[in-house]
């Protein structure tokens, strides 16, 4: 294995980049995917949405930070065992990724699936697929939570 690829340089820099890629994501995408099915229709209810984003949207920003400080003591606490347990540094390197990327993915894709299909009725393919498309921000709208719900008139 070439040691400039898993050198700690590039480990401490994929590091930065791949937790600014997370807040990122969280703060500026998942908020931001709009399915068009269901919107406030009143001017009262506009206003309502904007004063609610205006208050909601900071008090997202200050959970998911907070959030990120508790992930980020699990992520030290793996990293440390990987490190006592690798002897060669592009192994723990390797492994460090993997562990970091795999609890990413259960948390914000397959353990979200397996509650959707529960919830939703899904099966487990669409659910895995509308996670990950609002994770993305596509949004295309052919899964969305609670369609199926009967409707209640005005």
């Amino acid at each position: 294995m070439p040691s400039a690829l898993f050198s700690e340089d590039f480990f401490a820099l994929w590091l930065v980049a791949y937790n600014f890629l997370i807040v990122f994501n969280f703060v500026f995408f998942v908020s931001t995917p709009g399915y068009g099915h269901i919107s406030p229709s009143t001017k009262y209810g506009r206003s309502f949405c904007i004063v609610y984003a205006l208050i909601g949207i900071p008090i997202c920003g200050i959970l998911l930070s907070a959030l990120g400080e508790e992930f980020k003591k699990v992520k030290d606490k793996i990293l440390n065992k990987v490190n006592k347990s690798f002897k060669k540094k592009w192994q723990r390197n390797v492994v460090s990724i993997l562990a970091v990327a795999g609890i990413g993915m259960s948390m914000f894709i397959v353990i979200p699936a397996i509650i959707f299909q529960a919830v939703e009725g899904w099966t487990y393919h669409e659910a895995w697929y509308y996670c990950f498309i609002t994770l993305t921000t596509v949004g295309f709208g052919d899964f969305v939570p609670g369609r199926f719900l009967p409707r209640v008139s005005p």
